[in-house]
């Protein structure tokens, strides 16, 4: 016998023990396994046969990849097997497992997997449950590369599905995955997912609930450079409800993919379509930056889905010329109770639009206490058009606490009769156009004194007020009622304001108005009294100031700080306090724009009590115990006065040495000096 066929034989027999121990591990069970050893369609030891004796099994099964290098299928890099049919997955927990040929061959494709599956219909057809695909390269179909129907807890991972097997060209027309017919609880990570039609992912249908599509690529090389297939077509995951029956695929998610070059990236769509989550994926960009885009739409709900939750993502660079070219897109009369939240929309024609009749519906189970769509503490910028766009016939819809910046057009456009949109607490500034536009009248100033703001809107209007260095809405400072005849007062004395104050005003139901035309406030110091400072400790404090053009800076004009402290100029008075002093001064602020004030202030440096911890002016158990509270952490950082009275030896430390110096002063036994 040839030495060397010897040596294959044996080595591919070990191989064969390894794999099916190593498959029965994985599975945390005891499995057969049936060894493909040709690339032929047919025939003993093929793909096809090992499925079939696999499905003929009960239990637990591998089918394992054990192919020679001399095999007619074998390019040099991997081994190509071309279909005649679908390979049919009946039986419960079969592992199609193509790393099984890593191990037997070693990397012989260091671009991807080694085992390439091909044929124009559908290559897997996963009618069971607890199933592994993996390992693999699935291309030339023209239908679907797997098909999970009706079954439940199948996995589908680290595939390369519609490429070719370097991962970096189209290889398909097809559909990569497609869910249905009450597939549950089924896992498609880590996938190279690109160059499909209509379709990287599909799930639809009724019962169609707990998949998990995470951390693939879809619609890019694997080095997610560029948009590989077609491009600007179909989409990269399709959620569907049945049309028929109104219900739909459920508590789906949808995290940690890129998605890219498709007409839409994510599409959830019709009544049915609920509770679903997209969280944390890269759509139209890469997690390294790269703008890449989809044509329609990053994110669209349409057509009735509700209680959806799209969050914490990155959506970017849809371009176009309508509200369906956005970040994200809201449609459809059913449309409603959807949270768009912390996700960041950038470089899109559109960044959110709710471009059709949705919102206004109220049911009793919400995502929020409006039942509407909330768009909540998303960053909306450098958009080429409007920031947010809301269609004329949409209602009801809330807007908050975004920050809306840089975009071309509107910071956020009310098309029509504003509806019901509530706009609030957002941060509003630098757009092209208006910060809102709204048909609801805006609030009007009146005067400013005395460190408040008065003005005039509809009876009973709740009134937010900002301040900008323009006339938008850069930082919200808080809101004010409007009385019974619409005068309306708020004192800013507080704020930090920079030199200008607008306001919008939000009419019950009715909806927001759009920012007041804005009031110039005068550079002010309002910093009036200072914290009190002790001998020996530190100290701190910060001058304030409103109006004006900032940056500021402060300076010392007059006078001097107690000894120890010095004033720099963000304003800030800062050291130690060398001796017990009252200091009066005067301090000069300086504005972008050449304005300034000057205030005299007084800063008290006291000596310490010793031993009168809590301020009362008696020294006694109360102050004993705080200082023990203090050591232990318990009941609050103490202040400058506390740490002055209680470290009574002056070491620096709080200790069980100043407890005893408390007591002995209190039985006169011995005092602290100050």
């Amino acid at each position: 016998m040839d030495v060397s066929m010897e040596f294959r034989n044996t080595k591919r027999a070990v191989v064969t023990f390894l794999l099916l121990w190593w498959c029965a591990f994985d599975a945390g069970l005891v499995a057969d396994t049936y060894v493909v050893t040709h690339t032929g369609d047919s025939g003993a030891a093929s793909l096809h046969e090992a499925v079939v004796r696999a499905n003929s099994r009960s239990g637990a099964d591998t089918v394992a990849f054990n192919i020679l290098m001399d095999d007619p299928g074998f390019n040099g890099d991997v081994w190509k097997i071309e279909l005649s049919c679908a390979c049919e997955m009946i039986d419960d927990s079969t592992c199609i497992d193509g790393y099984s040929q890593t191990q037997f061959s070693g990397d012989t494709n260091l671009e991807g997997p080694e085992i390439e599956i091909s044929f124009f219909g559908t290559l897997f057809a996963v009618n069971s449950s607890h199933g592994t695909i993996r390992g693999l390269i699935l291309n030339g179909f023209e239908t679907t590369a797997v098909r999970i129907r009706g079954g439940g807890f199948n996995r589908v991972c680290e595939n390369y599905i519609g490429t070719d097997f370097r991962g970096l060209t189209s290889a398909c027309q097809g559909l990569g995955i497609h869910i249905s017919k009450g597939a549950h609880d089924n896992r498609v990570f880590s996938n190279l997912i690109s160059g499909t039609v209509p379709a990287g992912v599909y799930m639809e249908g009724d019962n169609v609930e707990r998949n998990s599509i995470q951390g693939n690529t879809i619609g890019t090389d694997k080095d997610g450079s560029k948009v590989i297939g077609g491009g600007n077509k179909g989409h990269g995951i399709f959620v569907l409800s049945n049309l028929l029956t109104f219900q739909g695929p459920e508590e789906n998610t949808i995290v940690g993919n890129t998605i890219a070059g498709f007409q839409w990236g994510v599409y959830l769509a019709g009544a049915g379509t609920d509770n679903n989550v997209v969280e944390g994926n890269y759509i139209g960009i890469t997690a390294g930056g790269i703008l890449l885009g989809n044509r329609d739409a990053g994110v669209h709900l349409c057509d009735g889905p509700k209680h959806n939750r799209v969050i914490d993502n990155i959506v970017a660079g849809v371009s176009g010329g309508s509200a369906f070219n956005s970040g994200v897109n809201i449609n459809g009369s059913q449309t409603w109770d959807n949270l768009i939240e912390a996700n960041t929309v950038i470089s899109n024609y559109y960044g959110i639009s709710l471009s059709g009749w949705a919102g206004g519906v109220h049911e009793d189970t919400c995502l929020n206490e409006h039942c509407v769509n909330c768009l909540s503490r998303n960053i909306i910028r450098n958009n080429e058009s409007h920031g947010v766009y809301v269609a004329s016939m949409n209602s009801s819809n809330r807007i908050w606490e975004n920050t809306i910046a840089d975009n071309e057009g509107d910071g956020i456009h009310i098309a029509g009769t504003n509806n019901g949109i509530i706009v609030t607490r957002n941060s509003i500034f630098n757009n092209g156009g208006f910060g809102i536009w709204s048909s609801i009248p805006a609030p009007q100033f009146q005067t400013y004194q005395d460190y408040a703001v008065h003005g005039t809107a509809r009876p009973y209007a709740i009134i937010e007020l900002f301040s900008d260095s323009f006339n938008q809405g850069a930082r919200f400072l808080g809101e004010t009622e409007a009385d019974a005849s619409g005068s309306f007062h708020f004192d800013i004395s507080h704020s930090q304001t920079s030199g200008v104050v607008t306001a919008t005003a939000t009419h019950g139901e009715a909806g927001t108005s759009g920012f007041s035309s804005p009031l110039t406030i005068p550079l002010s110091i309002t910093s009036s009294m200072l914290a009190e400072g002790w001998k020996g400790i530190a100290y701190g404090d910060t001058l304030s100031a409103i109006g004006g053009k900032p940056p500021y800076v402060w300076a010392l004009v007059t006078g001097s700080l107690p000894s120890g402290l010095l004033l720099n100029s963000e304003g800030i008075i800062s050291g130690t306090p060398g001796e017990a002093d009252t200091a009066e001064f005067a301090v000069e602020l300086s504005d972008d724009a050449g304005a300034t004030d000057i205030r005299t202030l007084t800063l008290a440096v006291h000596p310490c009590p010793k031993g009168d911890v809590n301020g009362d002016g008696e020294v006694d158990i109360a102050d004993v115990l705080r200082v023990i509270n203090i050591i232990l952490r318990v009941g609050g950082s103490p202040t400058a006065h506390e740490i002055c009275a209680a470290d009574g030896n002056g070491d620096g430390r709080i200790d069980i040495l100043d407890v005893v110096g408390i007591v002995n002063m209190i039985l006169g036994a011995g005092r602290y000096t100050q």
